[in-house]
């Protein structure tokens, strides 16, 4: 049985100010597991956390499972959450799960990919206590992935990160906005304004 899930979160606000060329950032992160041996049974999960201001954002996000083998079970959980702060001009993500079997008896490839992307114009921040919160949650989706459980067992559970992710975003993240200010002064021709001393105003 394979089984695989790909969630996407995004949220962005509209670019206001254009940055340097060749300012860019690219952020690839997976889990891969191939099992080749009968009744192996091995996992990779995890949350990687990328905090960047360059204009231009790449972001890939891939869980990868496979099994050609007898009585075995792979299973891959990856989560990518990106901030990208400072008005970027150009988001480009993509996020894929994928699970295979091939020539193989009662096996299993279970792999979950989640991506959680968000775009601001102001300065982005994540307090200590939200870094600690995912932290966590990298070390949850590790033991879940070699906690050999079934893939609607696992997807629950992810489910149910993903969600705490959401949550964590939604209260530790903190961004402080950017003020501009238009002014225009105009000066036209006006009297002119003469200085006498007291005396002479006096005569």
């Amino acid at each position: 049985m394979a089984t695989l899930v790909a969630g996407f979160v995004a949220v962005q606000q509209a670019p206001a100010e254009a940055k340097s060329a060749g300012s860019s950032a690219s952020f690839d992160d997976r889990k891969v597991v191939q099992l080749l041996r009968p009744g192996a049974e091995r996992g990779k999960g995890g949350l990687a956390l990328h905090m960047t201001s360059k204009d231009a954002v790449s972001a890939g996000n891939a869980a990868v499972a496979t099994s050609s083998c007898d009585g075995c079970h792979a299973t891959a959980i990856s989560f990518q959450v990106v901030v990208a702060d400072k008005s970027p001009t150009s988001i480009d993500v993509g996020n894929v799960a994928y699970a295979n079997n091939e020539g193989c008896a009662s096996c299993e490839a279970d792999a979950f990919a989640y991506q959680f992307v968000l775009a601001f114009d102001g300065d982005a921040s994540i307090t200590w206590a939200g870094r600690l919160k995912l932290a966590r949650i990298d070390l949850a989706l590790f033991r879940l992935a070699r906690s050999g459980s079934s893939a609607d067992e696992i997807q629950a559970a992810a489910d149910g990160y993903a969600a705490q992710v959401v949550d964590i975003l939604s209260t530790e993240l903190r961004v402080r906005p950017v003020v501009r200010k238009g002014i225009q002064k105009q000066h036209g021709p006006g009297p002119s304004s003469v200085s006498r001393p007291p005396d002479a105003l006096a005569s």
